[in-house]
């Protein structure tokens, strides 16, 4: 199984399914399926993912025995659901190996039983914070260059601004024919009571 959450994301479907591959491939196992999905596992729940429902449709099937699987985090990024996914696999005896090279090392056939369940789940609860830290540090650096002045301009400019230069003497302009409209568009919601969870 295999998933990617962002279009930039380096540990693209072809990398971590080729990863699974391999890993199979050492361990000597027959692929009978692959499994993918391009949906967030934070903004989507496992079932709202197309190849995770057909994922589980199968294992309920026993149409496997092991699931090989690039990541922890890739299964989901919740501690919730990722121990629902655990459960499941238990109950139909089906065996999960994660193949990145980073992950391998902790596995249940190479760590303390009793351990092992507390060191996955603070694993994952890492992985169900990462995106919302990440959210933070970008939003604080922004909110750090708008402060300086040294705001990066982008291909795509904010509404009711125009980029004029190239390269790091680009600026940004107010656009003469938008940006009066956005200003009272502003003006006019901020005299209401709406809020920006009313609206």
């Amino acid at each position: 199984y295999a998933r990617r959450s962002t279009s930039n994301d380096k540990d693209n479907i072809e990398n971590q399914l080729q990863t699974c591959r391999d890993k199979a491939h050492e361990l000597n196992l027959i692929i009978s399926e692959e499994y993918f999905d391009y949906e967030s596992a934070t903004k989507f729940e496992p079932l709202h993912r197309a190849g995770f429902r057909k994922l589980i449709y199968d294992l309920k099937n026993n149409k496997f025995k092991t699931l090989i699987v690039y990541k922890r985090d890739r299964l989901a990024r919740k501690v919730l659901h990722f121990k629902e996914i655990k459960y499941l696999c238990k109950q139909n005896n089906v065996k999960i190996i994660y193949s990145s090279a980073d992950e391998a090392f902790l596995s249940e056939d190479n760590s303390d039983k009793n351990i092992f369940p507390l060191i996955e789940n603070i694993l994952i609860s890492f992985a169900e914070l990462e995106p919302e830290n990440i959210a933070r540090r970008t939003k604080d650096g922004r909110d750090r260059k708008r402060a300086s002045g040294n705001y990066s301009i982008s291909a795509r400019c904010p509404k009711g601004y125009i980029k004029e230069g190239k390269g790091k003497n680009a600026k940004l302009v107010p656009d003469t024919k938008l940006s009066p409209i956005i200003r009272e568009i502003f003006e006019k919601l901020s005299n209401t009571p709406l809020t920006k969870k009313s609206i």
